[in-house]
């Protein structure tokens, strides 16, 4: 059995303190060797000492440790929607294995990728 996460053996809070002017602050947490739903709840406490709670749950996958990546982007396959396809992760508008082209170029209100005739 994997040792358990960093999420499953903190029980005390984790603190960050973000430098002066930082509107955005990154946690990383690692070792996750589970898929689940974990919870987090963050404590926010302003410099004037105003305290802010906000609960969450977060989704985890994993993949294994050797996951296959069968169109070589990088992305094992368990997390990419387009796992034939090099170029996108997602198949967007215009779908997997497909150039994304959301032009109009007849002014049909079909996009080109999509319309059988994209310049009638």
């Amino acid at each position: 059995q994997p040792p358990p996460s960093d999420l499953q053996q903190s029980r005390s809070p984790m603190v960050v303190t973000p430098s002066a002017g930082d509107t955005q602050t990154s946690l990383t947490v690692s070792n996750i060797f589970t898929a689940g739903v974990f919870g987090l709840q963050l404590t926010l406490t302003d410099s004037d000492g105003g305290v802010t709670t906000v609960s969450t749950s977060v989704q985890v996958e994993y993949c294994g440790d050797s996951p296959p990546d069968s169109d070589g982007d990088g992305t094992p396959d368990c997390y990419d929607l387009c796992y034939n396809d090099p170029n996108k992760l997602a198949p967007g508008v215009c779908g997997c294995g497909v150039v994304e082209d959301v032009v109009d170029s007849d002014g049909d209100g079909v996009v080109n990728c999509l319309d059988e005739c994209p310049t009638v």
